[in-house]
């Protein structure tokens, strides 16, 4: 299993409740969500 880093994070709140709304629907949870919008940034980065 991969080591995870925990950091700690600050958002705009109204950017929480987008990222909240979003996760929601889509069965995810907070931090899955960020995860998820992260990667998805680096691949099209890459």
């Amino acid at each position: 299993m991969e080591e995870l880093k925990q950091i700690t994070l600050r958002l705009k709140m109204s950017l929480y409740e987008e990222v909240k709304n979003l996760a929601e629907s889509e069965n995810r949870n907070i931090n899955q969500q960020i995860e998820y919008i992260i990667k998805k940034y680096l691949d099209i980065k890459r």
